[in-house]
């Protein structure tokens, strides 16, 4: 836009980063928890339920900085 300056907040992904990030961490839940024997069909999309919904919030608590780095 004439007449202004623009600047980039280096948190352009930071989003898109968090839900790659918990995607990766899923995969096994989605991909090797279908083929247990040991938990009933209930059971493997409770857990999936809940690792999901928590996921996020989790990593959040825990990693406050760790993807923060690219700040202006």
């Amino acid at each position: 836009m004439p007449g202004f300056v623009g600047i980039e907040a280096g948190q352009a992904a930071f989003g898109d980063v968090y839900a790659w990030f918990k995607e990766l961490l899923l995969w096994p839940i989605k991909n090797i928890l279908p083929a247990s024997n040991v938990l009933t069909e209930d059971q493997k999309n409770a857990l999936t339920v809940e690792f999901s919904a928590k996921m996020l919030p989790e990593i959040t608590r825990s990693c406050q900085d760790c993807l923060k780095l690219n700040r202006t």
